[in-house]
């Protein structure tokens, strides 16, 4: 059925949204989609009731009282199975097109009733408007002409993500656009923790994704002071060797790239050759107010004087004693 239809299988929330078109069109052009809104309830009162009536102005016309009266319980019972078993066959459509892992997660019940099924789905993987926009604007704004083979791919899927985007209205207001901007600049590295993100009814807030990202580097900082790190860490294992900023390579922040032989390494926020404001007054006087006269004996009992960097004459055995 899902190759017939050229249907992805449902996996999660990252394909619910496409999985939900495709469906809603298979159930469609099978008179099943009604089914899966709602329990039928309403719409088994309307159809009996309007049978019924069909019913009485197809009877015998009363000169021939022997007819029997249309029975509406009789009626009703008939749409509800007609009703039941249109859900059971919807039903049926919408398992086909669901992952096993998906299937692992629904009730024995749901695989017999169209609608319990789809709003259960519905309470697993439909984001919320907010989320939904926040991962398409940052699909959006990840897109790259090389990943598409045409031309015409490329802008079938902008367009798209642009509809999608335009039918949440939601407005990217200062705090959205933060967040979003935080999640674009972030390494790969941080991919589990913008999924997570991703999978919370709302998404954080600015000040809650700000603090989630420090305490991520405050354990990782603390597992790297005493030499360990633990397992659960690994995937953020490189917080303290993301890309550097100044040289574009991955190391450890707290070794300045300009300075790799440095006798006592500082990270590059505290270099003097990057910040030359940084650099205390004493290492700026001039090398002659700086400079020391070293002062050694001689091998026959002189002393001898010598001036650094050739600022003043050498005398060799000049006094002796």
């Amino acid at each position: 059925m899902s190759n017939d239809f050229k249907i992805s299988l449902l996996k999660g929330k990252d394909n619910y949204a496409i999985w939900l078109i495709d469906i809603r069109a298979i159930l469609r052009s099978k008179n099943y989609w009604n089914s899966s809104l709602s329990d039928g309830n309403a719409e088994v009162a309307t159809a009996a009731a309007a049978q019924l009536q069909q019913a009485k102005q197809a009877a015998t016309p009363p000169a021939t009282p022997a007819a029997a009266p249309p029975n509406q319980a009789v009626i009703e019972r008939r749409v509800r199975r007609e009703w039941q078993t249109a859900s059971e066959k919807a039903a049926d459509v919408i398992t086909l097109t669901l992952h096993a892992d998906v299937k692992g997660k629904l009730h024995e019940d749901d695989f017999n009733d169209a609608f319990k099924m789809m709003t259960h789905l519905k309470e697993l993987y439909e984001p919320s408007t907010d989320t939904e926009f926040f991962m398409l604007m940052r699909e959006l704004l990840g897109l790259h002409y090389a990943d598409f083979n045409t031309t015409e791919d490329y802008l079938s899927h902008l367009r798209s993500l642009n509809d999608r985007i335009t039918r949440t209205k939601v407005d990217l207001t200062p705090e959205k656009r933060a967040l979003l901007t935080l999640t674009m600049s972030l390494p790969s590295e941080f991919e589990p923790l913008i999924q997570v993100w991703s999978l919370q009814p709302t998404p954080p807030t600015l000040d809650e994704a700000s603090r989630q990202l420090m305490e991520h580097q405050r354990r990782h900082s603390q597992d790297q002071g005493v030499g360990r790190l633990k397992p659960n860490h690994l995937a953020m294992s490189s917080l303290t060797h993301s890309y550097c900023r100044v040289c574009s390579k991955r190391h450890d922040p707290a070794a300045c790239c300009k300075c790799p032989s440095a006798k006592k390494p500082h990270p590059i926020e505290r270099c003097w050759k990057l910040h030359p404001e940084l650099r205390p007054e004493w290492t700026k006087r001039e090398p002659s107010a700086t400079a020391t006269a070293n002062v050694a004996l001689a091998k026959d009992d002189g002393i001898s004087f010598s001036a650094p960097r050739g600022n003043a004459p050498t005398w060799g055995s000049a006094f002796t004693m």
